[in-house]
């Protein structure tokens, strides 16, 4: 059925291309067809499924260079390859992947300094990085995952996911790690 909703979709899109929220949607709609590829260990096709959304994203991202909400798109899409990536045991590319992310997401946080949600996002792809990298240069993104969470505390609750990674964070910058 899901797989059906998003052909119907998709041809809706290719009908009016003009339509960005609509081919917005059909983009969204791969992330999750390649998450749930993922977890079912078809690498390909979710491989597939998350470079056709990043690049419908970067499209819309073309015709709207102001739309920060498309920029951060593409890089959930990009992370979420990363990880395919990571599980299809290419390591090196996995981690090119997430440093584009952490690229892109510390360009969206330093526009907007009040958005929470950019530095969570942030903190996130320091810590896909760091999870990925390993040795000294993984403790210094811990060190920033964990500075970085500890300002949004100040001034917004953290979810339990989040508290999660702050406690990774802190247990990965122990002496003797």
């Amino acid at each position: 059925a899901a797989g059906n909703a998003l052909s119907t979709a998709q041809g809706l899109a290719k009908g009016d291309q003009t339509n960005a929220n609509l081919r917005r949607d059909v983009a969204i709609s791969l992330q999750r067809r390649g998450d749930v590829d993922l977890l079912l260990c078809k690498i390909d096709s979710a491989r597939a499924a998350m470079l056709e959304s990043i690049g419908t994203f970067k499209e819309l991202a073309q015709q709207d260079l102001e739309n920060i909400e498309w920029q951060r798109d593409i890089a959930v899409s990009t992370g979420k390859l990363g990880h395919i990536e990571a599980a299809a045991g290419n390591a090196a590319k996995a981690i090119e992947l997430f440093k584009d992310v952490v690229s892109s997401r510390r360009k969206l946080s330093d526009a907007s300094p009040a958005n929470y949600l950019f530095k969570v996002d942030l903190a996130e792809a320091l810590r896909d990085v760091a999870g990925a990298e390993r040795g000294a240069g993984a403790r210094s993104r811990y060190q920033e995952v964990r500075d970085i969470l500890a300002k949004v505390a100040q001034h917004t609750p953290l979810v339990p996911e989040q508290k999660e990674w702050l406690a990774e964070a802190e247990l990965q910058l122990r002496p003797g790690r």
